[in-house]
């Protein structure tokens, strides 16, 4: 993974969790991280540097290549985590969820900012989520249509920097026609199993998932396998609402046992 991890962090032991979980991707790879603070008071900058450094000086990084950026922003500080992500060629943002409810709820108003402004997925650390070794499968999910589609590239190519198996899943509901027997039936999900082949060297497999609640039909399974990761394209939408992660994505990030990498559909790279 040539990647660098650019970790928000915001002084609150919640945003931490977002480190932790980089530093176990880091540990599987080749990654570097950068964390970033964004201040709002030029007189904080100074502090929020050296409060870093502390915190840092109490964690076991090993030989991690980790570098701190602190920057000053009156206002929009999404816009200056995207743009310190933006520097970096193939730079993934990692960013802790903490929130309650639906969608902005869950994910605060700053990570809602970044998934909408973010060219990259986004690795997002809901609130049930832990760290992991990174060794278990990597779930991504397909409802048959293209945006749902737009996550499978996603996958493949964190399957080949994890080393870790791909589950392609589908979720229909057996009271209302049972669809995924549908997909099956004319070829889909095998369709998509052959395109992810050709994008990864690891195994990729297919769930045929059954419930009312694609969601939970999901975050089960992701129990059951002991999942590292969902990946998952969005179909909120903009506008007054502001709801960039839609409410089967806001579902995984809020109940997940893994974290959930989250694809706009504005976003162009994996």
């Amino acid at each position: 993974m040539s990647r660098r991890l650019i970790v928000p962090i915001d002084g609150s032991s919640a945003s931490w969790r977002g480190f932790d979980v980089a530093m176990d991707l880091a540990a599987r790879s080749a990654a570097a991280i950068r964390i970033v603070e964004v201040e709002l008071d030029p007189v904080d900058v100074g502090w929020a540097r050296e409060r870093l450094r502390s915190e840092l000086a109490t964690r076991d990084v090993g030989d991690v290549d980790i570098s701190i950026d602190v920057r000053l922003a009156y206002e929009h500080v999404a816009h200056e985590i995207v743009a310190a992500a933006s520097l970096v060629p193939d730079a993934v943002v990692v960013m802790s969820s903490v929130g309650r409810g639906r969608s902005a709820a869950i994910v605060g108003s700053v990570a809602q900012d970044v998934l909408r402004q973010s060219q990259q997925p986004v690795v997002l650390v809901g609130p049930k989520a832990a760290t992991s070794g990174f060794h278990g499968s990597i779930i991504v999910t397909t409802d048959g249509s293209l945006e749902s589609e737009a996550a499978l590239p996603v996958a493949s190519q964190w399957a080949n920097d994890l080393d870790a198996p791909v589950v392609i899943s589908t979720v229909g509901d057996p009271h209302a026609g049972w669809l995924p027997n549908v997909f099956m039936a004319d070829g889909y999900m095998t369709r998509l199993v052959e395109r992810s082949r050709q994008t990864t060297h690891a195994d990729v497999d297919i769930a045929v998932l059954a419930g009312p609640n694609v969601g939970r039909a999901v975050v089960d399974h992701a129990h059951r396998c002991s999942a590292s990761l969902i990946v998952a394209s969005s179909h909120g939408r903009g506008g007054l609402s502001r709801l960039v992660l839609g409410s089967v994505a806001a579902h995984f990030v809020r109940r997940a046992p893994c974290p959930v990498i989250v694809v706009h559909l504005t976003s162009s790279a994996v």
